[in-house]
């Protein structure tokens, strides 16, 4: 039973928690698509960056649109270039073996 005496203890802070998660999505959602890009890391996250271009790209006119198309084609690129990197660095390991 002291499982359970744990999990009432953390019962507090784990509902904290879920409601600085609400209050943070709430938050994220009221941004524009605009606003979500400019918020990503220059680095990583390539598959949230391609999502949100996609979204801008069927909500937005078409002058808009052809600038989404390129952030989307970069992104697919660098998104390539990040899982060759990572085949290759499988591949060296295995051959060292």
């Amino acid at each position: 039973m002291s499982h359970m005496k744990n999990r009432d203890s953390n019962r507090r802070r784990r509902e904290d928690r879920q409601v600085q998660a609400k209050v943070r999505q709430e938050a994220y959602d009221k941004l524009s698509l605009t606003e979500k890009l400019a918020a990503l890391p220059a680095t990583g996250s390539v598959k949230q960056k391609i999502k949100l271009a996609k979204l801008a790209v069927a909500k937005v006119g078409e002058s808009t649109a052809k600038v989404a198309e390129a952030v989307i084609e970069v992104a697919e690129k660098a998104k390539k270039g990040a899982k060759a990197k990572r085949q290759h660095k499988h591949d060296k390991k295995a051959s060292q073996r």
